[in-house]
């Protein structure tokens, strides 16, 4: 973990309300955009979540509920471990926590993320089996999910990913990526609890630390009072940067003081102080106009109430701009880089809506649509010489949608597959096992066991 990533908590362009790709659940609450990415899994599970998952021999239950009635060790701490088939490094990862030992002093749970794909799907049961042959690895608990519930409930399904919760299954830490020195460290923190979910500490070189450490060189602090959240941070022990979060209709949203302050040292090594943004926020939107600085005292961010919004690089280009009303986008964004247009993206009342261009050296690249701050619809791609490229459908109701070919695109849904036109249309029912893409008018296909090939009309 880099340190440089908790220095300057600057504010996201996107002038908007809610946070994208999550759904509004109400054990879940989402967090507004302007969060701290990183602390997204600790403030949003205050518990390890409820999500739907199912064991080796096939019991339906949800994580949580699953842990607490399998847990070896009562009392200790717990690491969630996300891994896939055909995934290296979190078969690396697993090995490695045999070699550490750590499932003899820990709680340790293996999410296998099952997906659809032929190539890559590995039953739950065949993949712990082939580590529960060894005797360490059988005080392993493992448990299989659909990757659409860790993306909702853990933020990703990127592997491996590594959760460490208290033995309340509280987080307090979680990483993408096996450190070796890293999470038995903070295993071995949490158990004796010189490291929280209200307080986490790391060393200059960002190596977690217990909190009365004299190595503690960074400090984050969450303070969670009924639907109030405060996150702190510090650099030996002076604040860098405090934000507040309310909690309303299940989305936090900013609200409340916002400050940034730059930590430097004197030649004569004492440490200085420079407050680069203080505002305020009231239920997601700037209560006031306010500007950022970057630390060589040139503007960042123009943030207005009323008028254009404008972010600058560190030698004063523009890289982005776009109006607003109200405090929240209102309207048509533009991105800069390197004085050449790079994105053009419209705003309603802060969120993401209507369609989307991407440029790459100036040079149209993607181009889609977003529908209440969600990407939708019909999704285009082209290649350096400006040709059509790809295209495909962008969907929450679909899990698995393929590129265009022949006019048509593949979709499953509930583990059926069937076909969609470019308005997203159904024109080929969804009720196959398996299906490929359609070349020179016509699709293989496999339904109750058999394969065969239809036309562009579902024909046989």
């Amino acid at each position: 973990m880099k340190l440089i990533i908790f220095i300057l908590l600057g504010l996201l362009p996107g002038l908007k309300a809610y946070t994208q790709g999550l759904d509004h659940v109400d054990q879940y609450p989402v967090v507004h955009e302007n969060t701290d990415y990183s602390y997204l899994r600790q403030i949003l599970n205050k518990h390890i979540p409820d999500m739907p998952v199912e064991d080796i021999t096939g019991q339906r239950t949800t994580l949580a509920k699953y842990i607490r009635n399998n847990m070896r060790l009562q009392g200790k701490p717990v690491l969630l471990v996300s891994t896939y088939s055909f995934c290296g490094e979190c078969k690396k990862g697993i090995k490695k926590m045999h070699d550490d030992a750590l499932a003899g002093n820990y709680n340790i749970v293996v999410l296998y993320e099952e997906f659809a794909d032929a190539e890559k799907k590995m039953g739950a049961r065949e993949f712990s089996e082939k580590f529960q042959s060894d005797k360490e690895y059988r005080n392993l608990l493992f448990v299989k999910t659909d990757p659409k519930y860790s993306k909702k409930y853990l933020l990703t399904v990127a592997t491996p990913l590594y959760l460490v919760t208290d033995a309340a299954l509280r987080p307090v830490y979680s990483s993408l990526g096996y450190d070796n020195d890293q999470i038995p460290n903070i295993l071995n923190l949490t158990d004796r609890q010189l490291i929280s979910r209200e307080r986490i500490s790391y060393s200059r070189y960002g190596k977690v630390v217990a909190n009365n450490d004299k190595a503690a060189y960074y400090t984050i602090e969450t303070i969670e009072d009924g639907n109030r959240v405060q996150l702190n941070r510090f650099i030996q022990k002076r604040l860098t940067s405090s934000s507040n979060y309310l909690l309303k209709d299940h989305v936090y949203l900013k609200d409340g003081a916002f400050v940034v302050n730059e930590i430097s040292y004197a030649r004569d090594s004492s440490i200085v102080m420079k407050q680069l943004i203080k505002t305020t926020f009231k239920e997601g939107r700037p209560a006031e106009s306010f500007t950022e600085y970057f630390s060589n005292g040139k503007k960042r961010v123009v943030w207005p109430l009323e008028g254009m919004y404008e972010a600058f690089d560190k030698d004063a280009n523009l890289v982005q701009t776009g109006p607003v009303k109200d405090g929240l986008g209102e309207g048509l964004f533009k991105s800069y880089t390197g004085g050449l247009l790079s994105m053009e993206l419209t705003y309603v009342q802060g969120l993401k809506q209507g369609a989307y261009k991407i440029y790459e050296a100036g040079k149209l690249k993607t181009r889609g649509f977003y529908r209440d701050d969600e990407e939708y619809g019909l999704k285009q791609e082209y290649d350096k010489e400006g040709l059509l490229s790809n295209e495909t459908w962008v969907s929450q109701q679909y899990d698995l949608v393929g590129s265009y070919s022949n006019g048509l695109a593949y979709v499953k849904q509930n583990g059926k597959y069937g076909y969609i036109n470019k308005s997203g249309e159904v024109v080929i029912p969804i009720r196959y096992d398996d299906a490929e893409k359609f070349e020179g008018g016509k699709a293989k296909v496999t339904k109750d066991g058999e394969s065969f090939y239809i036309n562009m009309q579902g024909e046989k």
